[in-house]
């Protein structure tokens, strides 16, 4: 084996460019052939639950007056490969809505992909039509590492930053597991950013599935508390290296990148839903050591929601974590933007459906 990449920065390896490859290139096959992880994704219960705290935001806006009820709310679902959980939650979240005072509040729920094969597919599939159909239901081309806009295939709407006047709700499951993260450890209140090593063959450089027989190796560099220019996102890691001696983390730099960019389309009014592996509190991040993938044709890595927690509340948001009882799949909410409810219905509802 030959060095094929050396030391570099966790969120900017090979690694995650080869796992772009494999999604763009098997697309739905990825879903049929049950490569990757489907839990959430495939779920009535879940897509209930979340259709549930989804109508308790509706409401806090409602109340506090942050709708404009002749505009639709933007609904936005990323990396959402089959197009399952569109169905399921529109099925249910449609019906609750019409049955409850705010039935005439119109919607719209945009499901996005990286892979333009699992795009076509969904904009393609039967059991989606009706929704299009009924104006409900659109399609975008999504990237959520770098995309700043939204062009809707269906309408023709393409949203920008500041172009939305409406909160958006964002929902995104086994997404964050799967895009560039950081890898930090600390030690007498020192940082040190995780270099990765990746050994393979030649031809391993393009070949997405490399992935599961490249060999990972991980060195520590000492790097200084001011690691991103941001203060918001060093004041995060400051804590940490205050807290958390001989302890690693990984660091979700990716969401947190692109939950600034939703933001901005809705002028920083934001709910963001999703159901992962991760870890929800500091003491959850103790005993970690070099970042672990889990395999299946491409890899994912647990999300360090404690981290997107913080974030959101530095920026005066909130967040909806769960027990830590729930071993694996963790189903979080931040909030960003307070309307005068202070989110009321929004909290009573996930503690409903997630916290009991």
């Amino acid at each position: 084996l030959v060095v094929i990449e050396r030391e570099q920065r966790f969120s900017r390896s090979l690694l995650w460019r080869l796992q772009r490859a494999f999604f763009e290139r098997e697309g739905i096959e990825a879903w049929r052939t049950n490569t990757v992880p489907h839990h959430v994704t495939n779920n009535p219960a879940l897509a209930h639950a979340y259709a549930q705290v989804a109508l308790g935001f509706l409401r806090d806006l409602c109340a506090g007056g942050r709708i404009d009820l002749a505009a639709p709310l933007t609904l936005v679902e990323l990396g959402a490969g089959s197009g399952r959980f569109a169905f399921l939650f529109l099925r249910v979240f449609l019906r609750l809505l019409r049955a409850s005072a705010l039935a005439g509040v119109r919607v719209r729920y945009v499901l996005t992909d990286l892979a333009e094969k699992n795009v076509a597919f969904a904009r393609a599939h039967e059991a989606l039509r009706p929704f299009i159909a009924e104006g409900v239901l659109d399609f975008a081309l999504f990237d959520v590492e770098r995309d700043e806009e939204l062009r809707f295939l269906e309408s023709g709407v393409t949203l920008g930053p500041g172009s939305l006047g409406q909160p958006l709700v964002v929902i995104a499951n086994y997404v964050f597991d799967g895009i560039p993260q950081d890898a930090f450890s600390f030690c007498g209140g020192a940082l040190h950013e995780q270099l990765v090593t990746l050994r393979g063959r030649e031809t391993d450089r393009t070949d997405p599935d490399a992935i599961c027989r490249i060999a990972v190796e991980y060195s520590l560099r000492e790097a200084p508390l001011d690691y991103y220019g941001d203060p918001l996102l060093d004041e995060i890691l400051r804590g940490y290296a205050q807290r958390l001696d001989g302890d690693a983390i990984l660091f979700p730099i990716a969401a947190v990148r692109c939950l600034e960019r939703l933001a901005a389309l809705a002028s920083g009014r934001l709910l963001l839903l999703c159901g992962d592996k991760g870890r929800v509190d500091e003491e959850a991040l103790r005993g970690e050591g070099a970042p672990s993938m889990a395999m299946h044709g491409s890899f994912s890595m647990p999300v360090n929601y404690h981290a997107l927690g913080a974030y959101a509340e530095r920026r005066g948001g909130r967040t909806l974590m769960p027990p830590r009882r729930h071993a694996s799949l963790k189903t979080v909410g931040l909030l960003l933007g307070e309307p005068p409810s202070g989110y009321a219905e929004t909290r009573a509802a996930y503690g409903e459906v997630f916290a009991r």
